[in-house]
């Protein structure tokens, strides 16, 4: 994340808001630091396993005090909020230890660099948060889970054959994780157990065959991958993003497709991760080119009426977006090169290595 951003913002407001596979456990061999990826990818060779580890990492610094309940927060939710703007910009805020450090959770999760080393998916429920870190050499994901009141890293599982791990949601009347996978097979799901983070099961959203209300046959029909997803509570349904498209299909529990919800379209960011509450579909959007050059959030209805836009500025990928109560997290990520200056002999060395962050962002003024 180049820059923090510092902006506070424009207020708005927003009517509306934001509301089977076996365990495989795999770990590929270390790549040392500093390897180029490109050049190890080949190299990387699947060897032994491993268990799912609890434990307590105790960082270098300080952590930071208790984090206040969220209905303690002065900001109430924005479908409470009186009058509708359209657009605003939210203000981002970095989760930091007492000495401002940004958490870093591939290190807090004590994963090297080139392999678990990129977040995608995210939900949260209760007191924890969980984070899919992905593993682009070996097309696997690990899941971790985080503390909102020390921001540790409690539990990570053991490898899975996720895919991308692209989004995942909390379903609360199973009390279980369903994770999106993308990648290789795009109409995938798989639901973890929250507790222990093992593989429950791992299960194909059916393909349609025949016309879906809100959509054309042809429509229906072309549906080949989902790739984001959000559980509604109050109508027990998972809210799955079409792959190729900007709409979104309503899925039963047992993953049959009900719906399509067509919203109209609003610009062409990078499509990540999404979340449903209230009512209420809000769907991430990374950087892409000119003019969509920022991070961005639309939040539309269940019936895909457009809501109002967010905007979160750039220096970060945000990833996938959750909540705690009223307040609204969000996953990032970043790659950037770090400048290393070494002295040989007299001789000064400059090398650069890249590095990926993985971050937690508050945002407010949503």
């Amino acid at each position: 994340m180049f820059d923090l951003i510092r902006r506070a913002v424009s207020i708005m407001t927003a009517a509306a808001v934001l509301s089977a596979a076996p365990l495989i456990s795999i770990a590929a061999e270390d790549i040392p630091d500093g390897e180029n990826p490109a050049v190890s990818e080949e190299k990387t060779e699947l060897t032994g396993s491993e268990d799912v580890e609890s434990f307590d990492y105790d960082p270098d610094l300080k952590l930071n005090a208790i984090d206040p309940d969220p209905s303690e927060d002065p900001q109430a939710p924005i479908y409470e909020w009186p009058g509708i703007q359209k657009s605003n910009t939210g203000k981002v805020i970095f989760l930091k230890n007492s000495n401002k450090v940004r958490y870093e959770y591939r290190r807090l999760a004590k994963q090297k660099m080139y392999k678990y080393d990129t977040f995608q998916g995210a939900c949260s429920h209760g007191g924890y948060s969980y984070h899919i870190l992905y593993n682009r050499v070996n097309q696997r994901c690990k899941i971790i889970k985080v503390s909102f009141k020390t921001h540790k890293v409690v539990k990570r599982s053991a490898s899975m054959a996720l895919d991308h791990g692209n989004d995942m949601t909390y379903d609360t009347a199973r009390d279980r994780l369903v994770v999106v996978h993308y990648g290789k097979r795009p109409m995938r799901l798989t639901a973890v157990d929250p507790v222990t983070l093992k593989i429950l099961f791992s299960k194909n959203v059916k393909k349609p065959t025949e016309r879906l209300p809100g959509a054309s046959t042809a429509f229906t029909k072309s549906i080949s991958g989902v790739t984001g997803i959000g559980y509604d509570a109050a109508a027990d349904e998972y809210i799955v993003s079409i792959m190729g498209a900007r709409h979104y299909m309503a899925i039963d529990p047992n993953f049959k497709p009900l719906r399509v919800i067509k919203v109209p379209d609003k610009g062409h960011y990078v499509r990540q991760g999404m979340t449903v509450i209230n009512g209420f579909i809000i769907r991430s959007f990374s950087a892409d080119k000119k003019p969509y050059n920022q991070n961005i959030l639309y939040v539309y209805d269940l019936a895909g009426n457009f809501i109002k836009t967010v905007k979160l500025g750039r220096g970060f990928e945000i990833e996938s977006i959750f909540f705690r109560g009223s307040r609204l997290y969000a996953s990032t990520y970043r790659s950037y090169y770090k400048k290393i200056v070494k002295r040989r002999k007299g001789r000064r060395i400059v090398r650069y290595r890249l590095r990926r962050d993985n971050n937690i962002i508050r945002i407010k003024n949503y």
